[in-house]
């Protein structure tokens, strides 16, 4: 499978943790390193457990961030290179050559799978997917979606993304 070593992120939402809640600057940039190093859902789950017994009550900026790491996972999982949240839909970019076929390490088989996927999303798993020409996914979750509840907004991109994995 095609390895994506990281994806660009636009959202509409502040995605730092509050100095009240992990008051050491360099605690708290160990945290967010943990978090988008966490590759699976169990050491997520236990980072944000050990940050309850640490640090106290979980913020909603805790969650928040633990959301977009499952976003972020998400996107790694299906080898895109960005997400955009924008007025009229959420963009998610694929690197051109694992749309075409050539990207290193892919086998024809495993492009075959993806794009079927991909297409299977945009023709009958979700209303008003389209991929453009370019290669974008636009997905039909609009920057409304994000305000004022950020984790409704990330929930229904996981729902959607998710058909990919």
């Amino acid at each position: 499978v095609y390895a994506q070593k990281d994806v660009d992120l636009a959202l509409p939402m502040d995605v730092s943790l509050e100095a009240a809640y992990i008051e050491n600057p360099k605690e708290r940039l160990k945290i967010y390193r943990r978090f988008f190093a966490a590759q699976t859902e169990d050491q997520l789950q236990s980072l944000v457990d050990e940050c309850q017994d640490r640090f106290g009550p979980v913020p909603e900026s805790l969650n928040i961030l633990a959301e977009v790491v499952r976003v972020r996972r998400l996107l790694l999982g299906i080898s895109a290179i960005a997400l955009r949240v924008g007025g009229d839909h959420t963009e998610v970019r694929f690197a051109p050559e694992l749309l075409q076929g050539t990207a290193a390490g892919m086998s024809v088989d495993e492009h075959d799978v993806f794009m079927k996927k991909l297409l299977d999303l945009c023709n009958t798993r979700v209303k008003n997917v389209r991929l453009t020409p370019a290669g974008r996914l636009l997905l039909p979750v609009r920057l409304g979606a994000f305000k004022p509840d950020p984790m409704k907004g990330l929930g229904e991109v996981k729902r959607i993304l998710s058909f990919l994995c």
